[in-house]
């Protein structure tokens, strides 16, 4: 659970990360620690840091060295823009250098990723449908029920609705950008393969739909790894940051996502509090409540309506259907109203305090904020 936020106004930029990571052996999660730097500075000579996220290796390669063995080269930016995107070709031309077996190792684990994914929600649609064949009895008789429910199920129906779903999900998400054209003449040449191609490898014209869509998408892995990448450079009077998300390499070229630009000026933003990873918990830090919490005060307050229905037909003692249906539709409309009025005024009270409270503290940080100041 990675925790981080970027404050920026016209005097300074402070980023802030928590030191929880993942460590991790190629594919498999080994362990969470607490003593993880997400914050470096990103030249020798300007005030431009670099903060990280989600995964803390880049093809298999502590991205804190990287970060490293760029600053020592010493290269100074007119704006963070240039900075953000010479960083992302270093990390490419970096990646081109590293042996075949890293590479592909990568490449198996963007194709792994989505099929592992329809595999979990094949498996649970499967546990859900034999539930009731488990519940049947124990000993051998529990088997049998178990045997029967398992030869019922249409297994490959199963399988590849799940796998519909995440190509639906993925298609519908926005498209992933690539550092060069390699990618995408790749990606089309695998559009492009035939069934007698696919069934050589193992894969069905689904299986293989799901990984193209993937591909092109703009979701990521397991192992991507966020920059948030801010501060002042030569020609900025005002702070910028820029961010985005590298999962992997595709035929040479960079892999990411998510690619986005805040820059604080006199006649637009003049204060910006931006949260990133694990976004509900700067939620309820910087707007005092998260769409978790929401969702879930939401549902109790439904929940505590139909409840209420109950119990006033119950003490009422109604036996018309006419006036029960009538009552119903007045409490469902009434529920509906509260719910609504919830969502706009009683949320929104909570988020417009506490929004002021922070937008003061953007506007006038204090002396021990930790922060980078533009040139003096």
């Amino acid at each position: 659970m990675t925790a981080e936020i970027a404050l920026l106004n016209k005097s300074a930029v402070a980023l802030a990360a928590d030191s929880a990571a993942t460590l991790s052996s190629r594919d498999r999660q080994e362990k969470v620690f607490n003593s993880e730097d997400k914050l470096f500075e990103l030249s020798m000579t300007q005030p431009i840091g670099v903060m990280i996220f989600n995964s803390t290796t880049f093809m298999e390669t502590p991205v804190h060295l990287l970060i490293k063995k760029y600053r020592s080269l010493g290269r100074e930016f007119n704006t963070v823009d240039d900075a953000a995107k010479n960083f992302r070709e270093y990390l490419r031309d970096f990646a081109n250098t590293l042996d075949e077996d890293v590479r592909n190792r990568n490449f198996t684990r963007l194709v792994q990723f989505p099929m592992q994914l329809a595999r979990s929600r094949a498996l649970k649609e499967l546990q859900e449908a034999l539930l009731p064949s488990v519940k049947r009895g124990e000993g051998l008789e529990g088997i049998k029920g178990v045997a029967a429910g398992i030869e019922a199920l249409d297994t490959p129906a199963i399988a590849e609705g799940a796998s519909k779903f995440y190509i639906e999900t993925f298609k519908s998400a926005p498209f992933a950008s690539f550092t060069g054209t390699k990618a995408l003449k790749i990606i089309d040449k695998m559009g492009k393969q035939t069934k007698k191609k696919l069934s050589s490898q193992g894969l069905t014209e689904t299986e293989n739909e799901l990984i193209l869509s993937f591909i092109r998408s703009s979701a990521t892995s397991s192992g991507s790894t966020g920059f948030v990448i801010a501060g002042f450079a030569k020609t900025e009077l005002f702070p910028s940051l820029r961010s985005f998300e590298i999962d992997g390499m595709l035929g040479g070229d960079l892999r990411f996502m998510n690619d986005s630009a805040e820059d604080i000026t006199l006649s637009g933003t003049s204060a910006k509090i931006i949260p990133f990873a694990q976004q509900e918990m700067v939620d309820r830090f910087v707007s005092g409540i998260d769409e978790i919490s929401q969702n879930r005060i939401v549902e109790y307050c439904r929940e505590q309506i139909r409840s209420l229905h109950s119990d006033l037909m119950s003490v009422l003692d109604v036996d018309d259907n006419d006036t029960t249906t009538h009552l119903q539709e007045i409490l469902d409309k009434a529920g509906d109203t509260y719910i609504e009025n919830l969502k706009s005024e009683g949320f929104s009270d909570i988020k417009e305090a506490s929004r002021k409270e922070m937008e003061g503290m953007v506007e006038s940080p204090s002396d021990k904020s930790c922060s980078t100041t533009g040139p003096s």
